[in-house]
């Protein structure tokens, strides 16, 4: 049995959700940045977020990064 050994940093989750403002509407609605769907506005429809393969292409406003406690840090000890 081999054990591997201690990586010196944590790794967490890259993907994030995102605060966005609708320009047809001015709807404000958290999306995830990484959609397989389109997303679209809960109140007029209109398009917010396209898929594309990986990191969805966001068409409108992002006004902030909704915070996360998964972040990259070091390891103590």
């Amino acid at each position: 049995m081999f054990m591997k050994a201690p990586d010196k940093y944590e790794y967490w989750p890259t993907s994030k959700f995102l605060k966005v403002k609708c320009h047809d509407c001015m709807n404000e609605q958290v999306i995830f940045n990484k959609a397989n769907i389109i997303v679209k506005c809960l109140i007029c429809g209109s398009t917010l977020a396209l898929p594309k393969g990986g990191k969805a292409r966001v068409k409108s406003k992002v006004l902030a990064v909704v915070d996360s406690k998964y972040r990259k840090r070091e390891r103590n000890g």
